[in-house]
């Protein structure tokens, strides 16, 4: 396949293009009798199908050969060949994800199965549960008679005064309560910057949970018109804590960290 090599031959930047204009139709050799001319050969036109065929040979990846006829034809052949290819690919991943899917059907009968399993342990753990309550309320009958006799145990009457359990009524100060919790308590003034190191009067053992800060004189800066707020900077530690005291000034001042502020804390751990 080639373009024509002849004389009055242009480039293609030349070429005739069919017009932007006029309405579209077929070729006719023309009839003399009822004066109607014949079709002319518009070079625009021969170009049009040239530009056709050139463009599929030239899609294809081949090259225009002047001495091969049959071009056109080996690229419609060759479009086929890729689209068989690209179809026997498709079928590929086709069985690939059936096999896909034969193996999720096969994961979801073991989730529907582990599914039956945790049901079933449910149950047995809603068994347990009706045991243990059946076991704390025996233990509760068992406590009800055994109080009565209590306040003859002078372990129980040293609870019960506070003097069973070690105490320290200061600022700051600790109780220890029963069941190994401890709740330690005290006031003091906000240090530089609004920043509080506290140490408590003891350590816990195994764990500080909570601390609250809370203001200590409202009639102070409240009554001012400047309320204050009061935190545990980054937590509880065993040992002790930070506290980080803040006072909003109005008149667009905001919030502030401040010190001198008179503060209550409370801590809890075990």
């Amino acid at each position: 396949m080639e373009l024509i090599i002849a004389p009055n031959t242009v480039t293609e930047a030349n070429r005739d293009v069919m017009p932007v204009t006029g309405t579209p139709g077929w070729a006719t050799d023309g009839n003399p009798a009822q004066n109607i001319p014949a079709t002319g050969d518009l070079a625009c036109h021969y170009n049009m199908m040239m530009a056709e065929i050139v463009q599929t040979i030239l899609d294809a990846g081949l090259t225009l050969d002047r001495t091969n006829w049959g071009q056109l034809s080996a690229a419609i052949q060759k479009f086929v060949a890729n689209e068989t290819t690209r179809a026997t690919t498709v079928e590929s991943n086709l069985q690939s994800g059936k096999a896909a899917v034969a193996d999720l059907q096969a994961e979801t009968a073991r989730a529907e199965a582990a599914e039956a399993a945790l049901q079933a342990g449910k149950a047995a753990v809603a068994d347990l549960q009706a045991e243990t309550a059946r076991a704390e309320a025996a233990e509760a009958a068992l406590q009800a008679g055994i109080a009565p006799l209590a306040p003859e145990s002078w372990v129980l009457q040293a609870l019960l005064s506070g003097t069973g359990l070690s105490q320290a009524k200061a600022n700051p100060g600790y109780q220890m309560l029963p069941g190994g919790f401890i709740l330690q308590f005290g006031a003091m003034n906000s240090g530089s910057g609004g920043t509080t190191s506290l140490q408590f009067p003891v350590m816990f053992p195994s764990s500080g949970l909570s601390l609250i800060a809370l203001e200590g004189s409202a009639s102070g800066s409240w009554a001012s018109g400047e309320p204050t707020l009061h935190g545990a900077w980054q937590g509880i530690q065993n040992d002790g804590a930070t506290v980080y005291s803040m006072k909003f000034s109005g008149s667009g001042g905001g919030w502030s960290g401040a010190s001198g502020l008179y503060f209550f804390w409370f801590a809890i751990g075990f």
